[in-house]
């Protein structure tokens, strides 16, 4: 295999796999608009440090309680695509904005009432993550000559 096609193939592949995942991420940060609301507590609010492949990773970490029907429910996702900051500062901004004790605004899946998330919608992560992966399989397309 020329290094060619196999360029080509490694393209199609991840480009393909990764646009998949993260435009379902995406599709469900965005029906997390239309989910139903709970009042909720923050239970803890801090950052944590992380290692990745050579840089510490700052981490915002967030839980909190809420109630749906009745249920007590508790949640850690603040949103779907906000994952790690390499900055700590960036991610003690995140986590300021929940003081533990704090309320807040829960969005549920009403299929699944322990799916919740503080921040319902699309980031520039995600955005920008679904964007490298497509322009990895227009590549990919490319050196195959189908564009």
């Amino acid at each position: 295999m020329t290094s060619h096609i196999l360029a080509g193939v490694v393209g199609l592949a991840f480009g393909a796999a990764g646009l998949i995942y993260y435009l379902l991420i995406a599709l469900v940060g965005i029906a997390a608009y239309r989910w139903p609301r709970a009042s909720g507590r923050i239970t803890m609010a801090r950052v944590e440090r992380e290692f990745g492949h050579r840089l510490p990773n700052w981490v915002p970490k967030v839980t909190y309680s809420y109630e749906v029907s009745g249920t007590p429910h508790n949640g850690s996702r603040i949103s779907f695509w906000n994952k790690s900051r390499v900055f700590q500062s960036r991610a003690q901004a995140i986590v300021d904005r929940y003081p533990v004790g704090g309320s807040v605004t829960v969005r549920y899946d009403p299929a699944d009432p322990s799916l919740a998330v503080l921040q319902p919608g699309l980031g520039l992560e995600l955005l920008s993550a679904a964007l490298f992966f497509a322009l990895l399989l227009l590549a990919g397309l490319d050196s195959f000559g189908l564009l």
